[in-house]
């Protein structure tokens, strides 16, 4: 089967921009080396208007690789650095339907607890883009029991994986994972969710042949993307076990990261003078040892002498050890978007932890018909859609020029936003359900706050800027 058959249909093969914002990066890049289009050139023996092709964005795909392997080769610079990611959206949309997400299925087989090989799982693609972070997929079990053991033969765990997963439930399925505590086993219904935290071992069931049941999978990095995951995998898993904050106890993590903090400013309580700092050494080593929590004015102080915002010194909230969070689509309490009064969309949370505190999933049953079209969605963040219901929804946005765009979301069709999208759903006939997973990005935390300090007129500099600077 042809590849091209198996791709989403708004998703793009090329992008217009992708050529013009490759040769900007690496003239950014360059720049910071003090590399010259002519100095890098001559440095890599290097036609220079193939130099100057790739700069201004009008080389092709192999002079653009031929540059890039060649900084990569000559000086300290990160290939992560250099590339660019492809705009492979549809003005902002990817869309997944029933009939192409049926073409990438794919059989997987595994070794059950009676040594047979028994096919296991279905496999079926849902909406991704090259721009955002998930890993989506509709998951139907093969196996059926008929009981709630965790240690079922049928039930064969995996080993757990490195993203983080939300998950939402359609019919009768069983969800089984593996913790310090052991083996554990919860029967889940249409609607219901989980959240799992990387490298928990689990699996999925079906507990009725004659119902359909499947799962759509969400995983995702989080703030643990592949730039953090390259840089953990150059250091010593002791080395970064000792750099960690214990995030169990309020005291403790407080104390770790002020030690941390010092330790960055090469300062130590010695030099927090009672006299000068109204605050004394006995008092910092009080709160590094874990032994108190400074209250607002020492935090003041503390963040002064670092020279740093108080808000750096603030960690999470203590962490719930719980591994796997479930949460019950009838234990849900509605609420309604914007308002109770003004009713577009019926919301139900989904599970979720303070871990991903970035991380926001509901399920979503939109309240007004099509011939509303007005957008009245947008997020900072990355988002993925399914139609888990049994009716079509349809998706407007804006596109290019404020022009509105939409296209019908059909039962099992999943969708992906980047982040600053307007948009809406609305109802064809009668209400659906769709569970909506929403993963911050780029413009989310310290990254905001640092982008939000910077003078506005550098935006489009941060963007486009392509010449030299020096």
């Amino acid at each position: 089967m042809p590849l091209l058959e198996r791709e989403p249909k708004h998703r793009k093969e090329k992008d217009a921009t992708f050529s013009k914002r490759q040769g900007t990066q690496i003239a950014r890049i360059t720049a910071d080396i003090k590399r010259g289009p002519t100095v890098l050139a001559d440095e890599l023996d290097l036609d220079p208007s193939v130099v100057n092709n790739v700069l201004t964005g009008g080389a092709p795909t192999d002079q653009v690789e031929e540059v890039i392997g060649g900084i990569t080769g000559a000086y300290p610079v990160s290939r992560l650095s250099l590339e660019v990611v492809r705009d492979d959206t549809d003005e902002g949309i990817i869309i997944m339907d029933p009939i192409n997400a049926e073409r990438t299925k794919r059989t997987f087989e595994r070794i059950n607890g009676r040594g047979e090989k028994v096919k296991y799982y279905d496999y079926f693609d849902s909406a991704m883009s090259a721009m955002g972070p998930f890993r989506p997929e509709r998951i139907h079990p093969l196996r059926t029991v008929k009981d709630s053991d965790p240690l079922n033969p049928e039930a064969v765990y995996n080993n757990g994986h490195f993203l983080h997963q939300v998950t939402l439930y359609v019919g009768p399925v069983n969800l089984y994972w593996k913790d310090s505590e052991g083996a554990h086993v919860v029967e889940l219904s249409t609607g219901d969710s989980s959240y799992k935290t990387p490298y928990i071992p689990h699996t999925f069931t079906n507990r009725d042949p004659h119902d359909e049941a499947y799962i759509m999978a969400v995983t995702f990095g989080s703030k643990l993307d592949i730039a953090v995951q390259q840089e953990l995998s150059t250091l010593h898993p002791d080395q970064v076990s000792r750099a960690l904050i214990d995030l169990t106890d309020s005291r403790k993590s407080f104390g770790d990261l002020l030690a941390q903090k010092l330790n960055e400013s090469l300062l130590s309580p010695l030099h927090f003078p009672e006299e000068e700092t109204y605050l004394d050494q006995r008092r910092v080593e009080e709160i590094i040892k874990g032994e108190t929590i400074p209250n607002d004015t020492e935090l003041k102080i503390l963040a002064r002498e670092l020279g740093i915002n108080v808000r750096d010194l603030l960690p999470p909230d203590v962490v719930i050890s719980e591994e796997v969070v479930v949460k019950k689509y009838n234990e849900s309490q509605p609420r309604f978007f914007p308002d109770h009064n003004n009713r577009s969309y019926e919301i139900l949370e989904l599970a979720g932890s303070t871990k991903t505190a970035a991380t926001k999933s509901f399920s979503i049953k939109p309240l007004r018909a099509a011939e509303s079209k007005q957008s009245d969605l947008v997020s900072t963040s990355h988002t993925f859609g399914f139609n888990y219901g049994n009716k079509p929804t349809i998706l407007f946005w804006e596109g290019k020029c404020g022009r509105i765009k939409e296209n019908l979301i059909e039962p099992k069709a999943s969708f992906y936003i980047k982040p600053l999208v307007n948009h809406a759903l609305r109802y064809e006939r009668e209400p659906s359900k769709l569970m909506i997973v929403r993963v911050g990005g780029n413009l989310s935390g310290d990254t905001l706050f640092e982008l939000s300090s910077l003078p506005p007129k550098t935006l489009q500099r941060i963007s486009e800027e392509s010449g030299l600077w020096y």
